[in-house]
């Protein structure tokens, strides 16, 4: 591979070599409900995503719901497109095009000042539970930061890595059509992971001098939530960092503001939403 993947995972996926393919809408992308896939970040610490049901959407059109940290989300192959359906917004996006080839561009999405661009990273073929197996890495990049991801995608598989500048990990057993490969663990967290983006009402609200935001992420990725005055001026950055599928909070300490409307606006991917609050002293 291009760049050299974290230990917790070099040994799961190996001998990859960055032979150009290209043209392979064939890769099986499985979704039988039942699979399962646990990934390792370091050695003894996993995590688990799963195939729960099977949904028709708004759309017409039919969606895996995978259940979990790492992948999450309502998915659906149709050839070589895998499509990634949007509850807040009733549509789906194009998360991988098995038709391209190296260098290849995926997607473009422009945000005000950031753009996030989705390539073709590298395509060939390596072992994976002793099976050689074909691969396709996609490799999205944002204008306004260093922030960088790399997805891996294996033949019969799915989502079998990621590389990332803040985090790296890799599969290390799986349940696909009722076979089983590799290491299963028992994993304890089962918790509900959100299917939607939801940024919640402040509380306490009006505050002094704190309050707390939370809010929800369906899919890994940067989330940003900023501060702003009535005036639109930023005032605070209270997170701009990667965050896997999940429920969070952040603490906004308004000591050194005066009393007034200010707002706060949260923005992952193509999510975007602002709420209000009010600063009482």
């Amino acid at each position: 591979m291009k760049n050299k993947l974290h230990s917790g995972f070099i040994l799961l996926i190996i001998s990859f070599s960055s032979i150009t393919f290209g043209q392979y809408p064939q890769m099986d992308f499985p979704l039988q409900i039942g699979n399962l896939w646990q990934y390792s970040e370091i050695p003894g610490s996993y995590t688990e995503s799963k195939a729960i049901k099977d949904t028709l959407m708004l759309n017409g059109k039919t969606y895996t719901q995978i259940n979990g940290a790492l992948v999450n989300g309502y998915f659906r192959k149709e050839n070589s497109k895998v499509y990634l359906y949007n509850l807040s917004s009733n549509d789906e996006s194009l998360l991988y095009d098995f038709s391209l080839t190296t260098g290849d561009t995926l997607s473009i999405n422009i945000d005000g000042s950031d753009t996030v661009v989705t390539t073709v990273y590298e395509e060939g073929t390596g072992e994976i539970f002793g099976l050689q197996r074909y691969y396709m890495a996609f490799l999205t990049k944002h204008s306004s930061s260093t922030a960088y991801g790399i997805k891996y995608i294996t033949d019969g598989f799915g989502f079998s890595a990621y590389n990332g500048e803040v985090l790296s990990y890799g599969l290390s057993g799986a349940i696909i059509n009722g076979i089983p490969y590799g290491v299963i663990n028992q994993v304890r967290n089962t918790e509900n992971f959100p299917i939607i983006y939801q940024l919640m009402q402040n509380f306490p609200n009006p505050f002094n001098p704190s309050t707390k935001i939370k809010f929800s992420v369906p899919e890994q990725g940067i989330v940003q939530i900023k501060v702003f005055n009535v005036l639109g001026k930023e005032i605070k950055t209270l997170l701009n960092d990667y965050r896997r599928a999940g429920k969070y909070e952040v603490v906004f300490d308004a000591g050194n503001l005066p009393s007034g409307i200010y707002f706060y606006r949260i923005v992952s991917g193509k999510y975007k939403e602002t709420k209000k609050m009010i600063l009482l002293k």
